[in-house]
């Protein structure tokens, strides 16, 4: 059976603000986690990440912060 997701309010609110960034915005943020040593493991330390990218976009840098964070916890419990 396929997996079915169901969000909340809250995350189509998210998805929505991540859909109107800049390819080459999340391609920023890609290169910057991935030269990040040792990778930011603690939810404070990717907040520091993403706002050392979207600098004063809060809502930007919490959007991708919830959202990282529920695929982390997703991919977790798939296995």
């Amino acid at each position: 059976m396929a997996t079915q997701l169901r969000l909340q309010k809250h995350q189509v609110s998210d998805l929505k603000i991540l859909c109107n960034l800049e390819a080459s915005e999340l391609d920023r943020l890609i290169e910057h986690l991935k030269g990040l040593k040792p990778s930011p493991l603690h939810p404070n330390d990717l907040r520091k990440a993403l706002i050392t990218v979207f600098g004063a976009r809060e809502d930007v840098v919490e959007a991708l912060l919830r959202q990282m964070l529920s695929l982390y916890a997703l991919i977790g419990q798939m296995g």
